[in-house]
């Protein structure tokens, strides 16, 4: 299954992806690696011709807020989500590492040209070298807050879109002890446009960050709920 996007027709074009292949009901997890491949097909295998025919001028200035100060992005699985690297990399001239989890061939597909490049990609199960390059360079990591796969051993529930998320929060705890700025970014599509949404820097502590955080995805899925690939995610309240 493939999605071509013209114009602003995201939602008729994945809700017709849907239609004719819908996800299987057999748990979270295949459902989300369903959606992840529709979103791979939207994009193609040329991220960087992408980025050009849907608005790379503007979509790279809108993140160059981030230049030579933010050194953890905290982003969602909503929209042109695997855009994110790309575009810090444009706009600030760093070098950045996308944080991919492991068991996932199809993202790990969309990488393809940062590997054959030799550039850095980091798993989900980060190890002490990948942190220190990290911090020893002024490389920006990128990490999804809204999935929080098996074996992440710092967690906290997040109360957000009426329900609940458990998120990852050790590097967010790592970045705060070392006060490096963090910030949250999503890339919604707008009419048929890459339309980057970077928020102000969060607070320093931990619960203070993660609470600001989810206000701030509350917004960003509010405002295009069909573009967010991680309800498998959310639990309800009372769950």
């Amino acid at each position: 299954m493939t999605i071509r996007i013209t114009g602003s027709d995201w939602d008729t074009a994945v809700l017709r992806a849907l239609a004719a292949d819908p996800p299987p009901p057999s748990g979270d997890a295949d459902r989300h690696r369903h959606a992840v491949r529709l979103l791979a097909g939207t994009i193609g295998d040329d991220l960087r011709l992408f980025l050009r025919c849907h608005g790379a001028t503007e979509a790279v200035a809108a993140v160059r807020t981030l230049a030579g100060t933010t050194r953890l992005i905290l982003t969602t699985q909503l929209g042109h989500a695997l855009m994110v690297p790309l575009l810090v990399e444009e706009a600030t001239g760093r070098r950045t590492l996308p944080i991919v989890h492991d068991r996932n061939p199809l993202v790990r597909t969309m990488y393809e040209e940062r590997l054959r490049l030799g550039e850095p990609l980091l798993l989900t199960r980060l190890g002490a070298g990948d942190i220190r390059r990290w911090l020893g360079s002024d490389a920006v990591i990128v990490a999804n807050l809204d999935t929080c796969y098996p074996g992440t051993r710092h967690t906290r529930d997040l109360p957000v879109l009426g329900g609940r998320l458990t998120v990852p929060t050790g590097l967010l705890a790592l970045a705060a002890r070392r006060n490096l700025e963090t910030r949250a970014m999503a890339v919604p599509d707008v009419a048929g446009r890459i339309a980057p949404r970077v928020g102000p820097p969060l607070p320093a502590a931990v619960d203070a960050a993660v609470g600001a955080y989810g206000e701030w995805l509350d917004r960003c899925v509010s405002a295009a709920p069909e573009q967010w690939m991680a309800w498998g995610s959310l639990h309800h309240a009372n769950a």
